[in-house]
């Protein structure tokens, strides 16, 4: 089989552009910066409502469960008696950041919340966050009653330049009750889901990697189409 000088050249750019993919994957990988959030078996530290506690009538204790990125409190319910304006209680798990710089972490909250409301209204409040920051919340319009419906979320954000080292995973709840009457009652039974993470590393090279590939299989096609027209003029010679 004879190779012409356009196929010599196809291949030629090939083996030069692999080669540079192959010697970036493997001179930048080892200069990557590990991020890795671990939990450990570290507790979950449930707090119960902190302000307005004289307006609880009853609650039950929630059950607890630790996830690989963070934790789940399922089944906290409450009954609470006008007005409370101010209902708020935390939960938090702590971590550890290993990185070997600041490095963004992404929190994310999830869950439901089952709202029965017999007259005046109530506003939900649901906060994800690190070191009791805000990164993510949830608020809900004032829900009027009499209401028995199922609110859902699900919403994410980044928490921007975490300093490797220990840190707490916070989930903060509560909300406002008002009512003229106060034999109303409201009823608050809900399942939260709290996690954090940190992006891949590996990420930039890949599209570093895909990048160079692509650029080659382009050129590829210039020299492709510059041999044919090459060929299409020599026919008019």
């Amino acid at each position: 089989m004879i190779l012409n000088n356009s196929r010599i050249k196809v291949m030629r750019y090939k083996f030069f552009l692999y080669s540079i993919t192959i010697g970036l994957l493997t001179i930048v990988q080892p200069n990557i910066k590990a991020q890795e959030i671990d939990f450990n078996d570290n507790p979950i530290d449930f707090k119960g409502f902190i302000v307005n506690g004289d307006k609880i009538i009853n609650q039950t204790q929630p059950t607890l469960k630790k996830t690989q990125n963070g934790f789940t409190v399922e089944d906290f319910t409450y009954t609470v008696s006008p007005p409370a304006r101010n209902l708020q209680w935390q939960a938090s798990r702590e971590f550890n950041l290993i990185a070997e710089e600041a490095s963004d972490v992404t929190v994310s909250i999830a869950g439901n919340t089952r709202v029965t409301l017999t007259g005046g209204n109530f506003t939900f409040i649901v906060i994800g966050g690190i070191d009791e920051g805000i990164t993510v919340d949830f608020i809900s319009e004032d829900i009027q009653g009499p209401f028995d419906g199922i609110i859902e979320w699900n919403k994410s954000g980044i928490e921007k330049d975490v300093s490797p080292g220990t840190h707490t995973l916070d989930l903060i709840a509560g909300g406002a009750f008002n009512s003229a009457n106060p034999n109303d009652r409201l009823i608050v039974s809900s399942v939260y889901d709290i996690s954090a993470s940190v992006p891949e590393p590996n990420s930039t090279l890949s599209l570093l990697a895909l990048g160079i590939v692509g650029a080659g299989t382009i050129l590829k096609r210039k020299l492709k189409f510059s041999n044919s027209h090459q060929k299409e003029l020599k026919s008019f010679d």
